[in-house]
């Protein structure tokens, strides 16, 4: 039984963490993005 409940416990560690890596990426890439669009002139307008 211990081990099932540290088997989940690890499964949802690494879930959650895979998820956080996922949402740094994302915030990460939408950055430099933006920078880009700026630099080329290209950025949506901001109201």
């Amino acid at each position: 039984m211990f081990a099932l409940q540290l088997f989940f416990v690890i499964a949802g560690l690494s879930l959650f963490g895979t998820a956080g890596i996922l949402v740094a990426y994302d915030v990460y890439m939408a950055t430099r993005l933006s920078c880009l669009l700026q630099r080329t002139g290209h950025a949506p307008l901001k109201s």
